[in-house]
């Protein structure tokens, strides 16, 4: 620990890509080390680590490890008086990123000349070349160019890239559980640290929100390029300072604007799902039970359902002592609960065997916050009455992929 405190106070920035490698690496045998080094993130408080501590929190199979980031993470958010969304917001990384000639680029000078890297269609950052096309790699040095500036611009490009990859990865997911908790921001808030930052800006108008006057819908809008905010039919759309927004779902809408919104993102570019998906139905005998249940479809394979389910962000459930696992298991960090998809089970080594899914089920995780939350203690299932209704109908389409692999 007394290394580890010298390097927080004196390592660079390049620490904490050192630590996001090492725990990738070592994270499963070297379960004490990794939980050291996340201590070291904390104490530094600048983006990179901040980073690295919150996708950790977010994507770490090895749950002690994820669960001393989910802990560190609230830490963190506490001692500045934010809340650990707001910690996400306000620290999400810019790469760089800036507005130049009326679009989100980043200047890398060569002396001679100066390239600009700029994100494509899938959010990626690319070199643009002086006649206009894109690179993934950097170009060769040129006799006119200064050396020492483009071997510098050079290693920033290809570190820029690894910083776009990962904001990208974890405010994705900060605004997918957005949208499932239904979190609301307030419009200042929301314009100055999500709406005009580069990065976000350009994710958020992958997605439709919907603004709100007290608990009154009074707009439903997508931003544009221009910044703007528009409606389904192309009208602009004023924001008033005192409203809140949020991630619009379908299950929240009226069907008829839900299908609106759908032919108006037609061949658009989008984040994630957000439109036809229908509420999860909630009646008294369904409100007690504690699994959202699927088709109950046998016959699926087991590689085809390891496939759909890591794109879905879960991951092998636990294995036991012969070998055995009998679900996959996804940790909703920004709700402080795990859904765990039960099927009739597989075995190390795998074998693509027909399986049967019996459902998805919520429980607490075992960060503090989370049981303040729920009712449920920490390890027992959550009855589906007190789930987020937005997170159910998102299980629902879960299921509906798991057995459609």
């Amino acid at each position: 620990r007394g290394l580890l405190a010298v390097a927080a106070a004196a390592a660079g920035d390049a620490i904490a890509e050192r630590v996001e490698q090492y725990i990738a690496t070592w994270r499963r045998d070297r379960t004490q080390s990794s939980r050291m080094l996340l201590l070291l993130l904390a104490a530094r408080h600048d983006e990179p680590s901040l980073r690295v501590l919150l996708a950790t929190a977010q994507r770490c199979p090895t749950e002690s490890v994820r669960r001393e980031a989910e802990r560190l993470v609230t830490q963190v958010a506490t001692e500045r008086g934010w809340t650990r969304g707001e910690l996400a917001d306000r620290t999400l990384p810019t790469a760089g990123l800036i507005q130049v000639a009326g679009r989100v680029a980043r200047p890398f000078d060569l002396g001679a000349r100066i390239l600009h890297g700029v994100l494509d269609a899938k959010l990626q950052l690319l070199l643009e070349l002086e006649d206009g096309t894109r690179t993934k790699t950097f170009p060769a040095q040129e006799p006119n160019d200064d050396a020492s500036l483009a071997r510098a611009a050079k290693k920033a490009f290809n570190a820029a890239k690894r910083e776009v990859k990962a904001a990208v990865a974890t405010h994705e997911v900060r605004l997918y559980e957005a949208m499932c908790a239904r979190e609301r921001w307030p419009v200042p808030a929301w314009r100055a640290s999500l709406a005009t930052h580069p990065l976000a800006g350009r994710m958020g108008g992958r997605l439709v929100w919907a603004a709100y006057a007290g608990n009154e819908r009074v707009a439903v809008f997508r931003p544009t390029e221009d910044a703007r905010y528009v409606d389904a039919a192309g009208r602009e759309v004023e924001l008033d300072a005192g409203w809140t927004v949020e991630v619009v779902h379908g299950s929240t809408l009226p069907p008829v604007l839900d299908a609106q919104w759908r032919e108006a993102t037609k061949g658009t570019a989008v984040l994630f799902p957000q439109l036809g998906r229908p509420p999860y139905p909630l009646d008294d005998s369904v409100a007690r039970r504690t699994m959202v249940e699927g088709p109950g479809k046998a016959g699926v394979k087991a590689f085809a359902l390891r496939k759909a389910m890591k794109a879905l962000g879960y991951a092998r459930g636990y294995v036991d002592d012969g070998g055995e696992f009998v679900d996959y298991a996804r940790t909703f960090s920004w709700l402080g609960l795990e859904a765990r998809l039960h099927f009739s089970g597989n075995r190390i080594p795998e074998e693509n065997r027909e399986v049967t899914l019996f459902g998805i089920s919520l429980r607490p995780t075992s960060d503090p916050d989370a049981r303040a939350r729920w009712a449920a203690p920490i390890g027992q299932e959550l009855p589906l009455a007190d789930a987020p209704p937005v997170l159910l109908s998102e299980l629902a389409a879960h299921l509906r992929r798991a057995a459609g692999a």
